[in-house]
């Protein structure tokens, strides 16, 4: 069974073993009903939990911190540049350090790249956040593009069975969700932080 660990006073967060999150072929329907309840508890009395077995590998999160690295510390600032955020009507591309302001904090010292599930331009552009994204070319950035997008897809596949838990956890059908979830206006922002 899944260990779950409600708030308390002192803190503590629940914890739930994705290996155990619908849908699980091997698992039977007292077990499923199990592991659905405790999401909707985690989410009903806290709001919050750790997720364990999520299939998002060690490899695919050192590939996307390398990649990272690659691209900050690898490449020119004229090279980032050519792939400013301004050259993205949908919010894709590099933020360099400074262009953000944070209220009164002033400028933000990060460097960003912004980008999230490839779509092919829309017609109307109405949904923002959805379109193609900006990528440094593969002679600059080796396995880039690669690494980005495997963690953006394994995360997304956490995404989704999530949803199918919650949905249960309503009393929904597990596919509830599926069809709002077909172009997902999400984004996946890589950050660079300057030594202080």
């Amino acid at each position: 069974a899944a260990t779950i660990y409600p708030i308390t006073t002192d803190g503590t967060v629940p914890l739930e073993n994705m290996s155990r999150v619908p849908p699980n072929e091997e698992g039977n329907a007292e077990g499923r009903r199990a592991v659905v309840e405790e999401l909707r508890q985690a989410a009903a009395q806290s709001g919050f939990m750790y997720i364990a077995n999520h299939q998002v590998t060690k490899p695919i999160r050192r590939d996307l911190l390398q990649a990272t690295e690659r691209f900050f510390l690898g490449l020119t600032v004229e090279q980032k540049r050519a792939l400013h955020i301004s050259n993205s009507w949908n919010h894709r591309g590099y933020s360099p350090p400074g262009e953000e302001v944070l209220g009164p904090y002033g400028a933000d010292r990060k460097e960003a790249f912004d980008t999230g599930p490839e779509a092919e331009e829309p017609a109307d552009r109405s949904r923002c956040l959805v379109g193609p994204n900006l990528w440094p070319s593969e002679h600059l950035v080796p396995g880039f593009r690669q690494a980005v997008s495997s963690y953006y897809g394994a995360t997304s596949d956490l995404g989704r069975r999530l949803f199918g838990g919650f949905a249960q956890a309503l009393g929904l059908a597990e596919n509830h969700f599926e069809p709002f979830l077909k172009r997902p206006p999400s984004q996946l922002r890589l950050l660079h932080f300057p030594p202080p």
